[in-house]
C-alpha cells in the first residue's frame, strides 16, 4: 500500500493482515492508531517525512515479520517505544534528522537482527544506551551529525560484528571508548578532518599506561598510540585506514635524543612505503603526542614550513614528467641548485625556531593549558544539566500533547 505524500491522511486505522510493504511517507500522520501486531506480513513500514508523526504504538514490537521500519525526518518524534527490542526480526531502523529525538530505549540492545542503525542528524541525542553493545548483529551504526552526542558507550565493545561507525560531524564527541578503538572486527571509522577529538590517555589490557592522538586527511583516518619504553625512548604505533577500509598498523620506537618527528615520519615513508601518505601531517600527530608524554619536549620544525617545502618538490617532481622538452644538463643544474639553497634556508630556519623557550613563558603556557581543562570540564558538566533539563521539559509537553489528543 503506498498512500505516500498524502497530506490530508491525519490516522492509518485500518489495515488488512496481508499487507507486505507500507509507505506512508509525507503523510499528515500524528499517530498510527491500527494494531501492527494485527498485520501479520508486514515486513517494510516507511514514514519518511512524516513531521506531524509524535509517537509509535508500543505494539511495534509486536510486528513479528517488520524488517525494515524508516522513520528518517520525522522532525517531531521525541521517543522510540520500549518495544522496539521486541521486534526481533527488525534488520534497518532508520531515524536519520529526528532532531526532537533525545534518547533511544534501553530495549534497542535487544533487537538481536538489527544491522544497520543510522541515526544521522539526531542533534537532539547526547548519549546512547549501554545496551546498544547487546546488539550482536548491529554491522553500520551512523552517528554523523550527532552534534549534541557527547560520548559513547564501552560496551560497543561487545557489538563483535560491528564494522562501519560513522561519525563526521559529532563535534561534542569527546572520546572513543578503548573497546572501540582496540576492535578487531571494526573496519571504517569515518570522521570529518575538523573532529578534533582531543589526546586521551588510557590504560591498556596489560596495566600500562598509554597515550593517543586522532586524526583525518585526504579521506585517511590516522590513530596514534605511544607509551614509555625506557627513559630514553617510546614505543609507537601508527594505525592508519585509507578510505577503501583498508588498514595497516606500523610499529616503530622514537629515541627521545636521536630523532625528531619529521625525520622519522620521513624514514618511515622510505622503510614502510608510506610515500602515498602525508608525511608532515603523520609528523605534526608524533609531535602532539610528544608533547603530551614528554613535557620537556621541544617540537620539530613547524607544519607551514614542511609543507611549503614538500610542495615545492612535489612541483618540481610533476614539472619534471610533464615538460613539453627534455631539459638540458644546466637547467637542471640550476634547479638542482635553486632546492638546495631553499633547504639550507629552511634548516637555518628551524635552527632558528630550536632556541630555549623563556621559562617564564613556558610556566605561563602550562597554567593556559590547565585553565582551558578546567572550563572544558565545567563546560561539560553544564551540557550534562542542560540536558537531563531538556529531556524532562520534552517529557512533559509530550505528555501534555498526549491528554489534549485524548
Amino acid at each position: 500500500v503506498n498512500l505516500s505524500g498524502c497530506r490530508e491522511i491525519k490516522s492509518f486505522p485500518e489495515a488488512s493482515p496481508n499487507i507486505e510493504e507500507l509507505y506512508l511517507q509525507g503523510t499528515g500522520i500524528r499517530e498510527l492508531l491500527i494494531s501492527i501486531e494485527n498485520i501479520t506480513n508486514l515486513k517494510t513500514l516507511y514514514l519518511t517525512g512524516c513531521a506531524s508523526l509524535l509517537e509509535l504504538p508500543s505494539s511495534i514490537g509486536n510486528a513479528s515479520n517488520l524488517e525494515i521500519l524508516d522513520l528518517s525526518n520525522c522532525s517531531n518524534l521525541v521517543e522510540i517505544p520500549c518495544s522496539i527490542g521486541n521486534a526481533t526480526n527488525l534488520e534497518i531502523l532508520n531515524l536519520q534528522y529526528c532532531s526532537s529525538l533525545v534518547e533511544l530505549p534501553s530495549t534497542i540492545g535487544n533487537a538481536t537482527n538489527l544491522k544497520t542503525l543510522c541515526l544521522t542528524g539526531c542533534s537532539g541525542l547526547v548519549e546512547l544506551p549501554s545496551s546498544i553493545g547487546n546488539a550482536t548483529n548491529l554491522q553500520e551504526l551512523n552517528l554523523e551529525y550527532c552534534s549534541g552526542l557527547l560520548e559513547l558507550p564501552s560496551s560497543f565493545g561487545n557489538a563483535t560484528n560491528l564494522k562501519k561507525l560513522y561519525l563526521a560531524g559529532c563535534s561534542s564527541l569527546v572520546d572513543i571508548p578503548y573497546s572501540i578503538r582496540n576492535s578487531t572486527i571494526l573496519m571504517s571509522i569515518d570522521l570529518d578532518e575538523d573532529n578534533n577529538l582531543p589526546i586521551v590517555t588510557f590504560s591498556d589490557k596489560s596495566g600500562s599506561r598509554c597515550t593517543e592522538v586522532r586524526g583525518a586527511k585526504r579521506g585517511n583516518f590516522y590513530i596514534l598510540k605511544g607509551e614509555h619504553n625506557d627513559e630514553h625512548s617510546l614505543s609507537l604505533i601508527l594505525q592508519i585506514v585509507d578510505a577503501n577500509e583498508r588498514g595497516r598498523d606500523i610499529h616503530f620506537l622514537f629515541n627521545q635524543e636521536n630523532d625528531t618527528a619529521y625525520k622519522v615520519s620521513t624514514e618511515l615513508a622510505e622503510q614502510v612505503e608510506l610515500a602515498d601518505q602525508n608525511v608532515t601531517f603523520i609528523a605534526e600527530l608524533i609531535d602532539i603526542l610528544l608533547i603530551n608524554m614528554i613535557p620537556t619536549w621541544k617540537t620539530d620544525v613547524t607544519v607551514d614550513q614542511k609543507e611549503a617545502k614538500t610542495q615545492t618538490q612535489e612541483e618540481t617532481a610533476f614539472e619534471s614528467v610533464n615538460h613539453p622538452y627534455p631539459r638540458s644538463d644546466q637547467e637542471d643544474k640550476q634547479r638542482i641548485d635553486a632546492i638546495k639553497v631553499e633547504d639550507r634556508s629552511s634548516n637555518q630556519e628551524v635552527d632558528e625556531a630550536s632556541e630555549p623557550v623563556n621559562l617564564e613563558e613556558e610556566e605561563r603556557l602550562r597554567q593556559e593549558l590547565e585553565e582551558i581543562e578546567a572550563k572544558y570540564r565545567e563546560e561539560l558538566k553544564d551540557i550534562a544539566t542542560k540536558r537531563e533539563k531538556a529531556i524532562t521539559e520534552t517529557k512533559k509537553k509530550l505528555s501534555l500533547m498526549k491528554d489534549r489528543t485524548k
